[in-house]
């Protein structure tokens, strides 16, 4: 008498079939998970706001205040205090604000929560200070210039445009 085996849906190879496709899906699962946290945490940063402010000062006196216009004085003393005359009225009061110049022989200067910087290269000094911070996720910086806005975010600054960021310092600049 021959014993036939008869194939059952359960068999072994059945069965592992299952286990690996419930593995599949665990791991998809586990990822989305991370995913998730990760996207949550970056949220939390951004909805946070960041004490560290790094303005690239010409940009936004040119695109925010001048708007492409009148070139010729915008790099003058009175220019400059202009922006920062309006600077000293934005509404986050407990910000350190630090605009950064173009110009490496002018004197840096610090009066309470703003400083001015001139550096040689405004856009490069912006980008080593969002790759020095410590947390770059707590550091905005306002700029225009598409190149330093990406390269900033690419090293976890906020970026924030002048126009967004004049908005919040109360009366606008006198347009010339």
């Amino acid at each position: 008498m021959s014993v036939r085996r008869v194939s059952s849906p359960f068999s072994s190879s059945f069965t592992r079939g299952v286990v690996e496709s419930a593995v599949v899906v665990a791991s998809f699962l586990a990822i989305a998970l991370i995913l998730a946290a990760w996207e949550a945490r970056g949220a939390m940063h951004q909805t946070q706001e960041n004490r560290r402010w790094l303005i690239d000062g010409y940009n936004v006196l040119h695109t925010g205040v001048l708007h492409g216009k009148n070139r010729g004085d915008w790099w003058s003393a009175p220019a400059r205090q202009k922006l920062l005359d309006v600077v000293r009225h934005f509404d986050a009061t407990d910000a350190e604000l630090w605009i950064v110049f173009d110009g490496k022989d002018e004197k840096d200067q610090g009066e309470g929560r703003t400083r001015t910087i001139f550096a040689e290269s405004a856009d490069a000094w912006l980008v080593a200070a969002v790759k020095a911070a410590a947390v770059p996720e707590e550091v905005t910086v306002v700029t225009a210039d598409r190149k330093v806005a990406d390269r900033a975010r690419h090293r976890g600054a906020r970026v924030v445009s002048p126009k967004e960021f004049l908005a919040r310092c109360g009366p606008r600049l006198n347009q010339e």
